[in-house]
């Protein structure tokens, strides 16, 4: 026999052992839930680790996060209602949700055994709690859309103070809300914007937009600022203050560049402010023992035992295997309990795989490289598909702490289709709810004594213990003191503690109590942890008020710091100095260019001005090649520089570069000054040399371009310098080209280049060239025209007339139409019969509900991919990231794919959420918002391409309220083309 045969006789016989026990609650095909005295039993736990079961209901039910206060006790946040919600809202037509039924648990372990055996609840009334944080003996609460501040002040066990100290938190989709509130080595409490955004009060007044960020909150005076985020749900940090997010599939992302760098940097950079940072991909790769999901599990016996289904049932329904599809609470460990490979390592849940995954965390340079910790296996594994581990604390005995919500379903209701939502509970286990210890080989000991009540002197050595928990909650209550007695014994510390993490604590504890000196700085700057060196840099910048002090010379060496964590944080402080006390420190880091990206991108932000000295010690370092921070800052100063200033450097250029790099550089010059709506072609015009120099560059770019001798680079370069001369000068050019018949790839670079100079000629001549192009180049003719001024209207009225088809249109360019910011464009289009669609998505699935069933094939629907697909989505090592990827989705039932293909915005995740953008100079852009800042905004667009719109250039900007992907997919695939698609994503 095979291993496929043996594989398959296998699951067949697993899976139908599992229809049989899913029969035990009846027709419904449900699995019971294991009763707490049995729950360990369904468990394993890899390299020696358990598992404790210290509190399960009654005690408490439904935990989503929690935190220890100073005594030891452990405080939870009871998600009642999940997942429906008390009003109408745009997935929900009914408010059928429970009225503010969520808790606020306190649990205390009375006798000391280990185990929780008091449950109180400490508040209620509450909607939706997601996080707990202590602070001053209250809780902070966030229960969007409000965050509290709770305190008992009688004693009594039961809050009866509630301050509400921001509101606005968007509740428009359940797995979207701000979550997870956690402490910063700063003394401010951190948390997770969540997904669905909001505009944020306090006291009655507005603090702005939540889009895309989290929240720092200074707890003494309720001072707000917006900082980088807007992920899902999880958030944490590790022992230098690195953040850490999830979302979804993407499961284990870093926060790198810091909102404040990015609003006040002088360029945008184009780098993302968050990254993935796994190496298995995004999507990883999950090994699960639960079986399929309950409600699925008649289905797929039934079609296992089918032998014709059998020869094409796909492996990952045979083997308990599939991708990350719901990744929370991404935690680091941070206590001192486990054997030493385990500091560090992060843990994550994924709530639909009843599985906990974990990564050991790798620093390289600026950035974290997160690998999977366990091979072939996750690190805990369950096969009761009640487990829901949500979430993790550190706690104070230096064991990770994991709370789980236990429920039958966790999913979105949106998400499940009507006729199986009819025969699943989805409030089920709503009363239930466990809290596990994770004890490492050998026993974990008892817990921690009460720190809460230790003089402030003991609370300072605690600054160096080994355990995280001890070393975050006596900053906490120092904080709280505000005793500065121990200001000696601080600055004693941060200069000889035992631990590079109790040198930094301390010194942050001076920061926090307005204590530090310029002179604290100087033994952390020169370190030798280059992480303590990095925070040394970091916290140096409000000293920095002078070119001659001591700080500044020192902060001059860390420019050439070989570790470029170092070099990075000095790039970010320059952001937020005077520009006067920028340029030599920046032209130090200069120096070192080329070695990490992301110091290149951080030094862009903080580029100081005048740019014209920085651009000349450039160009003398630069002998033979045009470096990409001197291009950067050439683009720069076409954006910012005097006239003055560019006459003298393109004087210099002009009489010194070569031929080739002045083509570069005035390709660098001309990007900024296009960006600035300033024509570099115009203001050569009046300097003859310099007018004459730019006539040639021109000329031998056309020449360079029109000859098909060069190679493609060498063409499509030419071409990027051919956008910024006269467009009546170079749509000839353009034209000549392509009535040779150019490659696809040539073909549409001149495409786009013609439709990004945005004029009338141009536009005629690209609807001209639509009829008479390849199905790529004529894709590629619309996208270009949509955005041109006058565009759509264009475009509208040949379909009218039947020079192009609306059978030409992707689907996402007909939503680009449907949604239109121009009323007017909106209204012809819904005019044309050719365009017409079934707005009754429920009945179009119907319609299409046999492809759900038949055989598909993957070979046939590689081009289908490729067509439809692949602008968003990424299959392997092909398409584009914008929405999910495929891995993440190839464990639907065939069923949920046909759902999501033809109604896409059933279950709209507000990170997938397009947006319209409506620019000054007539240009409408649609695309996912990856970043927002106080420049402006990045939309991510089909086929992984980011715009960035300067804030002055939005002239109207709105959410479609819809996904990105389109809808209508039912006009250009039939069932049998939709069969092969489900058939390639669960391949």
């Amino acid at each position: 026999m095979s291993n496929r045969s043996a594989l398959l006789s296998l699951c067949i016989s697993v899976l139908v052992c599992d229809a049989a026990f899913a029969q035990i609650v009846g027709d419904s095909y449900r699995f019971p839930a294991v009763e707490p005295p049995d729950a360990l039993a369904t468990f394993t736990v890899q390299q020696g680790f358990r598992l404790e079961l210290v509190a399960h209901e009654p005690l408490l039910s439904d935990p989503i996060d929690g935190c220890f206060d100073a005594y030891g006790r452990l405080y939870l946040a009871e998600m009642h209602g999940y997942p429906y919600s008390e009003e109408v809202r745009q997935q929900q037509p009914e408010p059928i949700g429970k009225k503010d039924a969520g808790i606020i648990r306190l649990l205390q372990d009375t006798d000391r055994d280990g185990k929780f055996d008091s449950s109180t609840i400490f508040a209620s009334g509450l909607s939706w709690p997601t996080s707990v944080a202590c602070w001053d003996n209250g809780l902070f609460v966030l229960a969007p859309s409000k965050l509290y501040y709770l305190r008992d002040s009688d004693g009594d066990g039961k809050a009866d103070e509630r301050e509400v100290v921001l509101e606005g938190f968007s509740r428009a989709n359940v797995q979207g809300l701000a979550n997870n509130m956690k402490w910063g080595l700063d003394g401010r409490l951190y948390l997770s914007g969540g997904t669905n955004g909001g505009e944020i009060f306090q006291n009655g007044e507005s603090l702005g937009e939540l889009r895309r960020r989290d929240i720092a909150l200074n707890p003494r005076n309720r001072k707000v600022e917006f900082v980088t985020g807007g992920q899902q749900f999880g958030h944490s940090m590790d022992d230098w203050g690195n953040r850490f997010v999830c979302s979804n599939s993407n499961h284990i992302q870093q926060v790198l560049f810091p909102a404040a760098a990015l609003d006040q940097g002088a360029i945008t950079t184009e780098a993302s402010p968050i990254i993935s940072i796994a190496k298995e991909g995004p999507a990883a790769p999950v090994f699960r023992t639960s079986p399929a999901e309950p409600w699925r599990v008649e289905r797929t016996a039934r079609r296992a035992a089918d032998p014709a289904y059998r020869n094409r049932l796909p492996m990952t329904e045979l083997v308990p295997t599939g991708f990350f599809t719901s990744a929370t609470g991404v935690t680091i460990y941070r206590g001192n309990r486990y054997p030493g490979e385990f500091a560090g390592n992060a843990f994550i849940g994924d709530v639909g795989g009843n599985l906990i995954h974990r990564k050991k965390m790798e620093r390289n340079g600026t950035r974290w490289l997160a690998t999977r910790a366990d091979e072939e296996c996750e690190f805990i594994t369950s096969t009761d598909t009640w487990f829901r581990p949500a979430n993790f604390v550190n706690g104070p005995d230096g064991c990770l702490y994991i709370l789980d919500m236990y429920r039958e379903t966790i999913e979105h209701p949106v998400s499940i289709p009507d006729d199986i939502k009819a025969r699943v509970d989805l409030e089920s286990g709503d009363n239930r709810g466990r809290v596990y210890r994770l004890v490492p080989p050998g026993g974990a000991g008892r817990p921690q004594e009460s720190i809460a009540d230790k003089p402030s002197a003991e609370l300072v050595t605690l600054l160096d213990h080994p355990n995280a928990w001890q070393r975050e909650t006596a900053a906490r209550l120092l904080l709280e003191r505000q005793d500065r007695t121990i200001t000696d014994q601080l600055r004693d510390l941060a200069a000889h503690a035992d631990s590079s993490l109790g040198r930094l604590h301390a010194m942050y504890l001076l920061k926090n109590l307005a204590l530090l000196r310029e002179a604290d700085l100087y033994t952390a700057l020169e370190d030798k942890d280059a992480q303590l060196r990095a925070h040394g840099v970091r916290l140096s910048r409000p000293f920095l008020n002078s070119d001659e002090s001591t700080l500044f010379k020192r902060l001059l060496q860390c420019a050439a710091d070989d570790d470029p964590l170092v070099r990075f944080e000095l790039a970010l402080v320059l952001t937020q100095i005077p520009p006067k006390y920028r340029t030599v420190l920046w032209a130090k880091l200069a120096e070192r260019d080329g070695e990490n990206a992301d110091v290149h991108a951080a030094m862009l932000l903080a580029i100081p001005r005048p740019t014209r000295p920085l651009a000349e010690r450039l160009l003398n370092q630069s002998s033979d090649s045009v470096s990409p921070l001197l291009a950067s800052v050439l683009e720069y100063m076409g954006r910012t520089a005097t006239d003055e200033d560019l006459r003298l450097l393109l004087g210099r250029l002009v009489s010194q570069r070569s031929s080739d790099m002045l083509a570069q550089e005035l390709l660098a010059l001309a990007k900024g000054m296009s960006a600035a709506k300033r024509s570099l072609d115009d203001y050569l015009k009046s300097d003859p040399n310099l007018q004459q120099r730019w006539t040639d560059t021109i000329e031998q770019a056309a020449s360079t371009f029109a000859d098909d001798s060069y190679s493609l680079a060498e063409r499509k370069q030419a071409l990027g310098l051919l956008r910024f001369a006269d467009a009546a000068k170079t749509l000839p050019i353009y034209q000549s080209v392509m009535s040779a018949g150019p490659d696809s790839a040539l073909a549409i670079a001149v495409v786009q280049t013609a439709g990004s100079q945005n004029v009338e000629p141009n536009r005629t001549w690209l609807c001209e060239l639509a009829p008479q192009s390849t199905p790529d180049v004529r894709s590629a003719v619309l996208d270009s025209v949509l955005e041109m001024t006058g565009g759509p209207e264009q475009l509208l009225a040949l379909v009218e007339q039947n020079v192009i088809s609306s059978n030409d249109f992707k689907p996402t360019q007909r939503d680009q139409l449907r949604q239109h910011p121009n009323e007017k464009v909106r209204a012809k289009f819904a005019s044309l019969a050719q365009f017409q669609i079934n707005d009754d998505r429920k009945l179009v699935i119907q319609n299409f509900a046999d492809a759900a069933e038949l055989a598909g094939n993957v070979q046939r629907a590689q081009a289908l991919y490729t067509k439809h697909c692949s602008q968003c989505h990424r299959l392997g090592e092909s398409g584009h990231a914008v929405g999910p990827d495929f891995k993440s989705v190839k464990n639907k039932s065939p069923d949920d794919l046909l759902i999501a293909i033809l109604d896409p915005s059933r279950e709209a995740q507000p990170n997938f959420v397009s947006h319209i953008v409506l620019t000054t100079d007539g240009r409408s852009l649609t695309g996912l918002i990856v970043s927002s800042t106080q420049q402006g905004i990045t939309l991510r667009q089909p086929e992984g391409k980011d715009v960035f719109v300067p804030k002055g250039d939005i002239e109207q900007m709105k959410s479609t309220g819809l996904s990105l992907m389109p809808i209508g997919l039912e006009k250009v695939l039939t069932p049998q083309d939709i069969a092969d698609l489900i058939a390639l994503i669960r391949e």
